[in-house]
């Protein structure tokens, strides 16, 4: 059973990919390393890629967890109820 594949042109100037020429998204995100529901649901309904598709996004921030006891006491006095 073939399986229509989303083709769209590459508009990007990613080192591994020609300008102007047409890809499925399973080659895309093959050659760039980028998950391909990503991919699609960046691109949407547009049928060519921009830089802004194959950008990594930025790694959420981890916060350092609370090392001393003033620290774990401060976070006591700051989740207490105010009533």
């Amino acid at each position: 059973m073939i399986r229509n594949q989303k083709i769209v042109e590459n508009r990007t100037k990613h080192p591994r990919m020609l300008e102007n020429v047409r890809y499925t998204l399973s080659q895309v995100a093959l050659i760039t390393g980028t998950n391909i529901s990503t991919l699609h649901r960046r691109v949407g309904r547009r049928d060519f890629l921009i830089e802004d598709d194959l950008k990594v996004k930025e790694s959420p921030i981890i916060w350092p967890r609370l090392e001393s006891k003033l620290d774990h006491k401060s976070q006591e006095w700051l989740t207490r109820r105010i009533v």
